[in-house]
């Protein structure tokens, strides 16, 4: 069988703990051809924060809460950053998925 990716997502805070972790791989199916590090690594700065991507599907998402947007959040208002990861099985063949990130705002004050 091949791969199968599908979509992520969390949820963090303005002005809370400012990072979330968790596993792209939960929810795929890496496929017939097992491989041990399916995930194609990656450490890239996104809109509103960063994230380290790791071969094994584990991440963490530092939101970066110095950003104007971020900090400019009131209670009810979102926004999101996204990251699109590469599964790939034993054999070569991958697919992608989105991994979202909902960043929920805090009125300040």
């Amino acid at each position: 069988s091949v791969p199968v990716a599908v979509g992520d997502t969390n949820v963090i805070a303005e002005d809370g703990v400012n990072t979330v972790s968790g596993s792209v791989l939960t929810n795929d199916t890496v496929g017939a051809d097992t491989n041990a590090t399916p995930i194609t690594a990656a450490s890239p700065t996104l809109t509103y924060g960063s994230l380290v991507l790791n071969s094994d599907g584990s991440y963490t998402y530092t939101l970066d809460n110095t950003n104007a947007a971020v900090n400019a959040l009131n209670d009810g208002e979102t926004l999101t950053d996204s990251y699109t990861y590469t599964l790939t099985d034993g054999d070569g063949t991958s697919t992608t998925a989105t991994l979202t990130i909902t960043i929920n705002g805090h009125t300040d004050g």
